[in-house]
């Protein structure tokens, strides 16, 4: 361990750190106090160095943070199937039972963590790819979590997921606000979801057998040919947006939404 002063004196007080490589002996620290629930801060102090490399470090290796709640998928709920909804929007998945949020809502986001009860903090960043947009992230681990989700198929890459068959029919619409917060839109009324086509037809069929309408089109989007739309005009969307807030109590209301009831309400 390197430390010195500004003057390049060696000291151990007043010091700037030096960015160094982990050591075996560190991760093996890092691996043990995480088992027992430390949080990334303690074990920072513990290791001198800061939250952020600790919580990265964790992050690259898949070490588990078992300040957790696991159990939250123990029983349906319509918060918890919300939730399915938004990680099957916006979630990304890496080392196996590692589970990354990114929203440009940070309500949104800590509302994955409050959920999960994590510890972990939400980071800012921009997205080169949405022109600079602000985007707000966190992320948990847990192989009891991961391996649920892989159960319900709300897992790996975005081209595979499909829970919604697999959702009980009483919290579909939670689920289908969940997708909504993370790839839904409204525009001049227009109530729109865009995703991977096998999950967006699903989702557009369920939802004009429940308004009794005969549906439309599924349309490919023209930035990505991966991605698939859904648009439902003005006057069905309305009943739409009464279904969803009727059945999802319990849920949270994003901007997105309560800027979805709002144009209703004016209409």
């Amino acid at each position: 361990m390197i430390w010195m002063r500004k003057n390049g004196k060696p000291h151990f007080k007043g010091v700037i750190k030096i960015n160094r490589y982990w050591t075996i002996r560190e991760v093996e620290i890092l691996k043990k106090m995480a088992s027992k629930g430390y949080m990334d801060k303690e074990i920072a102090e513990e290791l001198n160095r800061t939250a952020n490399s600790v919580s990265s470090k964790r992050y690259k290796e898949g070490i588990e943070q078992i300040k957790l709640n696991e159990n939250i998928f123990d029983e349906w709920t319509n918060r918890n199937v919300w939730l399915i909804g938004f990680i099957t929007a916006d979630g990304s998945f890496n080392k196996g039972n590692n589970i990354t949020i990114y929203n440009s809502e940070k309500q949104l986001v800590k509302e994955f963590k409050d959920i999960f009860q994590s510890q972990n903090e939400i980071t800012e960043s921009k997205s080169e790819r949405l022109g600079n947009k602000q985007i707000w992230r966190t992320a948990i681990s847990s192989n009891k979590i991961a391996n649920f989700m892989k159960s319900i198929n709300a897992y790996g890459n975005k081209n595979k997921r499909n829970p919604f068959p697999l959702i009980p029919d009483k919290y579909k619409w939670s689920f289908i606000k969940g997708l909504f917060d993370g790839d839904g839109n409204i525009y001049k009324g227009t109530f729109s979801i865009a995703g991977r086509e096998t999950l967006i037809k699903y989702v557009y069929y369920w939802i004009c057998q429940q308004i009794e309408k005969f549906p439309n089109k599924v349309y490919q989007s023209n930035a990505s040919n991966k991605t698939y739309y859904f648009q439902i005009a003005p006057g069905d969307a309305i009943e739409v947006c009464e279904l969803m807030q009727k059945n999802t109590l319990g849920t949270i209301n994003s901007k997105k939404f309560i800027k979805l009831k709002n144009y209703y309400a004016a209409s």
